[in-house]
């Protein structure tokens, strides 16, 4: 294949990317928004960063930020992976543009972390990691699946359980760092 005709193949396939976008856009606009889904979505969106803006530990702020910043890089971009391969997907989200759930990767999941790590900060973070991913892969997923917000097409929650329990021991190890000591 020339570079010439790869360029058009390249093309073409965007221009197809582009118009399923479009359509979903248009389905998300008649049929999602203002949902009960997508309200739940929206609260499950703000909910969580109001809930730790008023509990978090306010000497530990900006350190606590930071790996709630890392874990929203980390997981969405783990997130987009799992959409593109087709492993599953999101049929309902607040906002049309990304194909990860946003209230997920963006505020459940950073929350949870920078919670875990905040709260009885002598419990071993292997515990802490345990629970997390235990949690995340045999409720939360369960639940998101049963309430019809995330489709599993060629994944299972014990795929998930190491891969959450090694986000949850990196962020801590992070967490932890002395090179926050200034």
């Amino acid at each position: 294949m020339s570079n010439d005709e790869l360029l058009k193949k390249i093309r073409e396939l965007y221009q197809q990317n582009a118009e399923t976008n479009a359509q979903y856009m248009s389905l998300w606009t008649e049929e999602i928004l203002f949902s009960w889904r997508w309200w739940v979505s929206v609260v499950l969106t703000i909910a969580p960063w109001v809930i730790w803006a008023i509990f978090r530990k306010r000497g530990s702020t900006l350190r606590l930020l930071s790996i709630g910043f890392f874990t929203m890089f980390l997981t969405a971009w783990m997130d987009f992976i799992g959409v593109d391969l087709g492993y599953w997907y999101y049929p309902v989200d607040a906002i049309p543009f990304a194909p990860s759930y946003i209230p997920y990767d963006f505020c459940l999941f950073p929350v949870l972390i920078m919670t875990l790590l905040q709260f009885k900060p002598r419990i071993s973070p292997y515990w802490k990691a345990a629970f997390f991913a235990i949690f995340n892969s045999f409720v939360s997923e369960p639940l998101l699946e049963f309430l019809e917000f995330y489709e599993e097409l060629r994944w299972s929650p014990m795929y998930s359980l190491p891969i959450y329990f090694a986000i949850y021991l990196l962020a801590s190890w992070l967490y932890h760092r002395r090179s926050y000591n200034l």
